[in-house]
Parts: structure tokens; sequence; C-alpha cells
């Protein structure tokens, strides 16, 4: 079923059921009951179920469903420009009604430009790359311009943190805390693994110490 309505509510997947009215009771009639679907029916009403109206249930058994976002690659930040790399992905329902653009960029704290700054603070070289992307973005992008920067050594900047940690919070709703947490060092984990093998290839490929490539 919760394939059936996350279809519907036009989502791409879905991630698991709710019961027992996790996110609240709802109020009047409950119109469907005991609802069985196969997965492949187009909306929710062409299940099977006992009828409308026809139930047995109180409002504390409220089901709910947790749907998973739609990601498109490429942001569609301006025509004529070539955003279709893998690293930009357009998350949909970010936050105040708005889609969210996505822009993976990893940058070296050993370019020129950044070294004598990020000698002293840790971070700097990421949070530059924040900048840039949201001077170069902001005006041309009808999205929330969200950079994920990365530093060449595993250091992610403040916003790359705060969005993964929150994908990584929905991934894991309802859990317990340990569990969340858990999620979100593997989530980090994986995704320094995937930066250093990148970083390696580029090493052998090239020769030469990366500095910035998005």
């Amino acid at each position: 079923m919760i394939h059936v309505v996350c279809r519907q509510l036009g989502y791409n997947g879905s991630l698991r059921a709710s019961t027992n009215a996790e996110f609240g009771q709802g109020t009047g009639t409950i119109w469907m009951d005991d609802v069985a679907c196969t997965g492949s029916e187009s909306s929710l009403d062409r299940c099977l179920f006992s009828g409308w109206g026809i139930n047995n249930c109180g409002h504390s058994e409220d089901a709910g469903v947790v749907c998973q976002a739609r990601l498109e690659a490429g942001s569609g930040l301006t025509p004529g420009l070539d955003h279709t790399r893998p690293a930009d992905v357009l998350v949909r329902d970010w936050a105040q009604g708005k889609p969210a653009a996505c822009d993976i960029t990893v940058t070296s704290p050993l370019t020129p430009a950044i070294l004598a700054e990020a000698s002293r603070r840790v971070g700097a070289a990421a949070e530059a790359a924040e900048n840039r992307k949201h001077t170069a973005n902001e005006p041309i992008c009808a999205e929330i311009c969200v950079p994920l920067a990365v530093e060449t050594y595993c250091n992610w900047g403040e916003e790359a943190r705060r969005t993964f940690t929150l994908l990584a919070t929905c991934l894991a709703f309802g859990s317990s805390s340990f569990r969340k947490a858990r999620v979100i060092s593997d989530m980090f984990g994986r995704l320094n693994i995937t930066l250093v093998r990148a970083i390696a290839r580029a090493i052998l490929t090239r020769n030469v110490i990366p500095t910035d490539f998005n």
C-alpha cells in the first residue's frame, strides 16, 4: 500500500509505513479500512477495501507513510549551461515549498588563493567554496541553492554537514537517537570513502595533486 500512496502523491519511492497514529490522530469519518493493494494500482482507491466509510477501527489506529524525496540529476540552474553532472541533484519539496539544487564541490586547501587562511582555520577552503557557489548560482537559481563543499582531506563544509545530517535523520525517522547517530556516521563514512577513491583516481590519472573540481 505504501508504494501506491507515495506514487499517487508524486514521490518516486516509499521508505516505510507508520501505524497507531504515529503522526497524530485524524478526525471525522474513517473512509477506508482493511485496505489491500498489489502495488501496481494507480491510486489508493483502486485497491481492495471494505467500502467507503465501512470500518471497525478508531483513529488511534490511523496509518501513514514516509515517502522518498524525488531526486533528479541536473539542477537546471539556467538554460544554455551544462548542469547535468551527476554531482548536481534536485531535491523537490526541500523547504518553504521550494526544491533544493544541491551541488557537490570538491576543493583543496592547498590552492594558493586559500592556503594562508586554511593554515589558520580548519574548514576555510570548504567555506570559501560554499560562498563561491552561492555568489554564482543564487542570482540565476529558482531553487534553494545548497552547495555541498568538501575539502580533499574529507573535511565537509557546514552546509554539507547540515544537509547530510538532515537527510540521514529523515532516513532514520522514528528510530532511536543511537540509530540516528549511526545512520549519520555511516553516511559520512561512505561519502568519505567515495571521495578518497575519486581523489586517488584523479592523482593516478593526472599525476598531480587536484585543486578544485566539481
